[in-house]
């Protein structure tokens, strides 16, 4: 669960950070020179295996969680609505545990992944207002529930769960300071689970993002305090997860396509977004990874069938019509790169996107040497903030004196 909400974290910084539309690859470092990760040797890609005997796993999982093994199987359920992107059934699911188990948290727990998925596909906040309010649920009835013996390593599980959600949420928003805070706190109470209950490998995923990320993010900024390179520790228990957890295996999955991509092994990470499609097709969230890392490795119809994918599934998401524009850039197809950007710039879009997208339009417009109204483009995206653009400025002139003496 914690696992499913990355994505929009990484593509929105991979995005503000990515210099042009022929970067041979979106990273959240972008071009800073931050080395890969010393992994051991031969360490294995995805290791999820295909099918998975989860009734088993949950009921042996009751025990040592010491939860009623019905709450557990109907958990699963519910995130498996989710990873199916059966969002209308996943929200009456999680409704009528609320009902059945109201002091458990699950219910609220389960909605507010729902909103932050619904939103995570289209990378914006329009549905902020429905998560704080089942996020704050959730917390609330979680930290009652703990003062009451009990089920505490799976209740410990949920609000590091939750923590680990909000501290992506803040991340998203560019708050990094209070995004590390609560990433501690998630930590904190995922390693009271994990003591509490070893067997559960479920509670490892946040451990390992946030380990993973952590370290990129502050190895990457020299204002943040420095915590070394976990990377490798984290890409383990990561796939720790992939392999043996039951809530989370798909999540891991997801985490370690962009944990790859990251790494700039494509290779891996195209593994990772595959196994996750045979399994949930019309999961938009890892279509829109897929496409990127087919992007990334020159797969341009590839990539444009898995937007195909993504529309035909989501009618109504934009943000798939801005990556078809970068597609078509690469491809040299300018007339629809533009359509496709006025497509999206008709969005009410978030001043960072706007910005994202006006610089995608003074590219279409440098390419077919329109130097003024490419200085236009950049110019209003450098107006909102995107650094990009105001290089690009500064680089203009002289791509103009070098075409006008060709």
């Amino acid at each position: 669960m914690v696992g499913a909400a990355l994505p929009l974290l990484l593509t929105l910084s991979a995005a503000a950070l990515a210099q042009d539309d022929e970067a041979a690859i979106e990273t959240v470092t972008g071009g800073l020179s931050v080395p890969k990760a010393a992994l051991p040797s031969g360490l294995p890609g995805s290791q999820a295996p295909d099918t998975v005997n989860h009734a088993a796993r949950l009921d042996a999982l009751a025990g040592p969680l010491n939860v009623d093994p019905a709450l557990l199987h109907e958990s699963w359920r519910g995130v498996e609505l989710l990873y199916l992107r059966r969002y209308k059934d996943g929200k009456a699911h999680f409704d009528a545990m609320t009902t059945r188990w109201p002091l458990s948290g699950v219910g609220p727990a389960g909605n507010a992944l729902l909103y932050q998925g619904m939103m995570m596909e289209n990378f914006d906040f329009k549905w902020e207002s429905q998560y704080n309010t089942h996020s704050s649920q959730a917390v609330q009835t979680l930290q009652a529930a703990l003062k009451s013996p009990g089920a505490e390593p799976w209740e410990r599980f949920l609000l590091g769960m939750m923590m680990g959600v909000e501290s992506i949420h803040k991340m998203r928003k560019t708050d990094y300071f209070p995004a590390l805070s609560r990433g501690l706190e998630a930590m904190e109470h995922l390693s009271v689970a994990q003591r509490l209950a070893p067997s559960f490998a479920d509670a490892h995923l946040g451990d390992g993002l946030y380990l993973y990320w952590r370290s990129v993010v502050t190895l990457s900024h020299k204002a943040l305090p420095s915590f070394g390179d976990a990377r490798p520790e984290g890409i383990q228990k990561m796939q720790t997860v992939e392999r043996e957890g039951v809530f989370l295996s798909p999540g891991a999955t997801l985490g370690l396509a962009f944990t790859w991509i990251e790494e700039r092994d494509t290779s891996r990470a195209l593994e990772a977004c595959q196994k996750n499609h045979r399994r949930y097709p019309d999961n938009v969230i890892n279509n829109l990874v897929a496409s990127r890392v087919h992007l990334s490795r020159r797969e341009l119809t590839q990539s444009l069938k898995m937007l195909d994918e993504v529309l035909e599934d989501a009618p109504d998401n934009e943000r798939a019509h801005y990556y078809y524009a970068t597609v078509y850039l690469r491809m040299g197809r300018l007339d629809d790169a533009e359509r496709a950007l006025d497509k999206y710039l008709s969005f009410n879009l978030a001043p960072d996107q706007r910005a994202q997208a006006l610089y995608r339009k003074g590219d279409v417009a440098l390419r077919r040497e329109h130097f003024s109204a490419a200085r236009g483009h950049y110019e209003q995206s450098a107006s909102l903030g995107y650094k990009p653009a105001a290089e690009k400025l500064n680089r203009l002139a002289s791509l103009e004196q070098a075409a006008a003496t060709r």
